[in-house]
C-alpha cells in the first residue's frame, strides 16, 4: 500500500496528519491539539497493517481549501504569510526536522537571524503541519477577528446642535441608495465626495423617496462611509483611468538596466512636439510651426545616441531617420555641415548597431523592419498602450533638449495655452530656422553625452568609483568591460534598408522623384538616358528609391538583390534650384510657386477669352471679305497661277507703304536709282550659271529694305558679269 505525504487519518481517536514518508517509519503530526503537538515518529509497517485491519481509518483533509485559497497580491496577508514562512524555511524544509536535537538548533538560528521568540516561530511551526504543509497554512484568520459589524438603532457619537440629520443612519433603504450612487459616480466616474453627496441628497429629498432632512446622512457621514467601504487598493485604483495606472500608479520593482548586456545593448526611442516655432531657411518671414523630435537613448549609459529634428509628423519615416542617426556617422557629418566641426567620434561613438529597439508598436511596423528583425538579428520590444514605464529613459530625456534651449531662444512657448491681454506673442517672435535649431540641438546633446549629471545606483558593482557617471564614461568603460558590443555596418546599406522608400520614374532626363531629376553614371554607362530611343528598350519605366528628407540631393537604388552595394544618383543641373534643400522646404516653395501662377490664371484666361474673340471675328471678316470678292467664273487652277504675280505685287505695295523704309535722300544721303539688269548680248558658253547668279541676287535684293543694300547687291552682281567674262 502506497502511504502519501500530506493525507489525513484517524489515529487512537485523534486525527493524524502525514507530514514524511522515510523508508521505516512515518512521520506523523496531530492536527486536533496543535498547539501542544511535535511531529512523533510511526512504524510503517504497523501502520500500514492497522490501516488494512481498519483500526486506522483515512479521513477528509479539514484544511484542503488552503491551498487553493486565492491571496490578494501584495495585501497585508499576502506580506505577513511570507514573513513567517521566511523565519521557519530552514526548519521546515530540513530532512531531520522531526529529531528534537536538530530542530532546536534550527530554532535557535531563525531566532538570532530574524528576532523573533521561540513562541511565534513554535507557533508558525505547528500551523504550517497543521494546516498541509503549505505557506497558505500561514495566514492569519482574519475572518475570525473582531466582531460581526454592529446594527445601530439610532444614531451614535456626539447629538447635533439642530435636528438636521439627527436621526440619519446609513442602514437599509439609505445603504442601498448611498452604494447605488458611490459605484455610479464615486467608484466609476472619479467625482469628489462634495459631488457624490449632492447626488445622494437629491435622490432622498426627490419623489418617491422624500426623506425629511433628519433622515438624510451629512455629508461627514458620507465620508466616513467610503472610508470605512471603499479605501481599499482596488478601489483606489478603479478611480484612477488606465493610463494613470499604468504610468502612475504601478509600484517601481526594478531598474531600467536589469535585462540590459551593457551600453549599445538596447535602444529607446520616442518622440514629442519641440516648444519653439521655426521659420523657413528659404523666406524667414514664413513660420513653419512647431517641429518633431525622435531621441535614441542608450537605457545602459544614458548616451542619446541620435536624433531627428524636422517637420516630419511622429512617424516610420522620422522614425528610421532617427535610427540611422544613432546607428551610422551621419549625426557626425551633419554636425560638421552645420559648422560643429569640434564634434567628432571620440566624443559621440555611438556607431553600430544595437541588439534591441524599444519604441511605439506603430512606429515599427514597416516592411523595411524585417531588415533589422530578420537580417540583422535586432530585437524590437513593442510595449502596449500607455506603457511609457516600459521606455523611461526616452522619455524622460526629452527634458534634456528642451529644457536646455528655453529661455535662450525666441519663438519658445511659454506660459499657458490660453493667451491673455498683454503676453508675449512667440508666434510672431519666431526667427529660428530650422538648421539653425538644429545646430544648437546637437550641442546640447554632445554637452550631455560628456557632463550630463547622473545619481545613479543601478549600476554594477564593478563599476569603479575612480570613474565618473557620465554617459560618455559609461559607455566607454562598459564597451571595454560588458557583453553590449555593437554590430558595424555599411552607412549606405543602412539607409538603403530604413529610409523611407518611393517609386521614381525614369526618362531622358534622369530619375525623377517629387518632380527632381537625377543622374547616375552607372546607368549612363548602360546607355539609358540616349536620346532618339537608343536605350530606352532595355530602360526599366519605374525603380524603386531611398530618399533622405532631410537632404534631397541624393537617392540610393539597389536594382536587384544581386548589386554588391547600392548604387547613388545625384541632383542633376536641371533641378540645381532645389540643391541643398529638405523634401519639406521643396514642397513648400513649390506651394509658394503654384499659388503665384493661380494669382495670374484669371488675366491668363481673359487674355485667351479675348484671343479667341479675336479668331472668330478676324475668320469671319475674312470670309465674308473672300465670299464677295471672288470673280465669278475663275477656276482653282487660274487662281493658283496668278500666285507668283500677285505675291510680286504685294511686296511692292509693302515695300512701298512700309514706314521703315525710307528713301536715303531723306535721311540726308544721295539716292541711287536702282540698276535693272538688261538681256546681255555676249555670247557665253555657260550662261545657266550667269543666269542662276542673278535670280539668286534678285531674290535677296527683295529681302532687303534699304536702299545702301540694292546698291551693295547691284555692285554684286557686277562683280559677277565680270568674272562670267572672265571665264570665257
Amino acid at each position: 500500500m502506497i502511504l502519501r505525504k500530506n493525507a489525513v487519518y484517524e489515529v487512537e481517536g485523534a486525527r493524524q496528519r502525514v507530514v514524511s514518508v522515510l523508508s521505516a517509519r512515518l512521520v506523523l503530526f496531530n492536527i486536533d491539539d496543535p498547539e501542544k503537538s511535535l511531529p512523533n515518529l510511526y512504524c510503517k509497517d504497523t501502520f500500514i497493517d492497522l490501516l488494512n485491519e481498519e483500526i486506522i481509518t483515512q479521513v477528509d483533509d479539514p484544511f484542503a481549501h488552503l491551498a487553493l485559497n486565492p491571496v490578494e497580491p501584495g495585501s497585508k496577508a499576502e506580506i505577513k504569510r511570507d514573513a513567517r514562512f521566511q523565519v521557519i524555511r530552514a526548519l521546515v524544509m530540513h530532512d531531520r526536522f522531526y529529531d528534537p536535537d536538530i530542530r532546536g538548533k534550527l530554532v535557535a538560528e531563525a531566532k538570532n537571524e530574524f528576532g523573533r521568540g521561540e513562541k511565534f516561530i513554535y507557533k508558525w511551526f505547528r500551523r504550517y503541519f497543521e494546516r498541509g504543509c503549505v505557506k497558505n497554512a500561514l495566514l492569519g484568520d482574519y475572518e475570525a477577528c473582531g466582531v460581526a459589524e454592529r446594527r445601530y438603532k439610532d444614531k451614535t457619537g456626539r447629538p447635533g446642535k439642530g435636528i438636521r440629520h439627527s436621526e440619519a443612519i446609513i442602514q437599509d433603504e439609505v445603504e442601498e441608495i448611498v452604494r447605488s450612487v458611490i459605484k455610479a459616480h464615486y467608484l466609476d466616474n472619479s467625482k469628489t465626495i462634495p459631488q457624490v453627496y449632492k447626488h445622494i441628497r437629491t435622490i432622498l429629498f426627490d419623489p418617491p423617496h422624500c426623506f425629511p432632512g433628519s433622515r438624510i446622512p451629512s455629508r461627514a457621514q458620507i465620508r466616513n462611509f467610503i472610508k470605512k467601504h471603499y479605501s481599499d487598493t482596488n478601489s483606489q485604483l478603479g478611480r484612477l483611468s488606465k493610463k494613470v495606472q499604468n504610468n502612475d500608479a504601478q509600484p517601481i520593482t526594478s531598474t531600467a538596466i536589469a535585462n540590459v548586456n551593457g551600453p549599445g545593448s538596447r535602444y529607446e526611442f520616442d518622440a514629442t512636439i519641440v516648444d519653439i516655432y521655426l521659420t523657413s531657411e528659404y523666406d524667414p518671414s514664413r513660420v513653419l510651426g512647431r517641429p518633431t523630435l525622435y531621441l535614441v537613448v542608450c537605457t545602459y549609459s544614458r548616451m542619446i545616441a541620435g536624433y531627428y529634428i524636422g517637420l516630419e509628423d511622429p512617424s516610420y519615416h522620422a522614425a528610421m531617420q532617427a535610427l540611422i542617426s544613432a546607428m551610422s556617422d551621419s549625426k557626425i557629418k551633419r554636425a560638421h555641415d552645420l559648422g560643429l566641426d569640434w564634434v567628432t567620434a571620440d566624443i559621440w561613438p555611438t556607431i553600430g548597431l544595437c541588439e534591441a529597439i524599444a519604441a511605439d508598436r506603430g512606429e515599427l511596423m514597416a516592411d523595411q523592419m524585417e531588415y533589422l528583425q530578420v537580417q540583422r538579428g535586432i530585437s524590437l520590444e513593442t510595449p502596449g498602450p500607455y506603457k511609457a514605464v516600459f521606455r523611461s529613459i526616452g522619455e524622460r530625456y526629452f527634458g534634456v533638449a528642451q529644457g536646455g534651449f528655453k529661455g535662450q531662444l525666441d519663438g519658445v512657448v511659454v506660459g499657458s495655452n490660453v493667451k491673455k491681454r498683454g503676453d508675449l506673442d512667440y508666434i510672431d517672435n519666431a526667427n529660428m530656422s530650422l538648421a539653425a535649431f538644429e545646430r544648437i540641438l546637437i550641442a546640447l546633446i554632445v554637452h550631455h553625452n560628456q557632463f550630463g549629471d547622473l545619481k545613479r545606483t543601478d549600476l554594477p558593482a564593478t563599476y569603479p568609483d575612480e570613474v565618473p557617471l557620465k554617459p560618455l564614461n559609461i559607455w566607454q568603460w562598459g564597451q571595454e568591460n560588458c557583453t553590449g558590443y555593437m554590430q558595424q555596418i555599411d552607412e549606405v546599406e543602412l539607409k538603403v534598408a530604413l529610409l523611407p522608400k518611393k517609386e521614381a520614374t525614369l526618362s531622358n532626363y534622369g530619375l525623377n522623384i517629387y518632380g527632381l531629376f537625377y543622374r547616375c553614371e552607372a546607368f549612363e554607362e548602360l546607355g539609358w538616358f540616349h536620346r532618339k530611343g537608343i536605350g530606352t528598350s532595355k530602360r526599366p519605366n519605374k525603380l524603386t528609391v531611398a530618399y533622405d528628407p532631410r537632404c534631397m540631393d541624393r537617392i540610393y537604388i539597389v536594382i536587384s538583390e544581386h548589386n554588391d552595394k547600392p548604387l547613388v544618383a545625384e541632383l542633376s543641373e536641371k533641378s540645381e534650384s532645389w540643391r541643398g534643400q529638405s523634401l519639406h522646404e521643396i514642397k513648400l516653395r513649390k506651394s509658394v510657386r503654384a499659388i503665384t501662377d493661380e494669382d495670374t490664371k484669371d488675366a491668363e484666361d481673359q487674355s485667351l477669352s479675348n484671343l479667341q474673340r479675336l479668331f472668330d471675328e478676324t475668320n469671319k471678316t475674312q470670309r465674308d471679305a473672300k465670299k464677295n470678292s471672288t470673280p465669278i467664273g475663275m477656276s482653282k487652277a487660274e487662281r493658283k497661277r496668278g500666285i507668283e504675280n500677285n505675291r510680286a505685287e504685294a511686296l511692292r505695295a509693302e515695300r512701298a507703304n512700309n514706314p521703315l523704309i525710307t528713301s536715303l535722300d531723306e535721311q540726308g544721303g544721295t539716292y541711287i536709282e536702282p540698276h535693272t539688269l538688261s538681256e546681255s548680248t555676249d555670247d557665253f558658253e555657260d550662261p545657266d550659271i550667269l543666269e542662276q547668279l542673278q535670280q539668286r541676287s534678285k531674290l535677296m535684293s527683295m529681302e532687303k529694305h534699304t536702299g545702301f543694300v540694292f546698291i551693295k547687291y547691284r555692285a554684286f552682281i557686277s562683280v559677277l558679269n565680270i568674272k562670267a567674262r572672265y571665264r570665257t
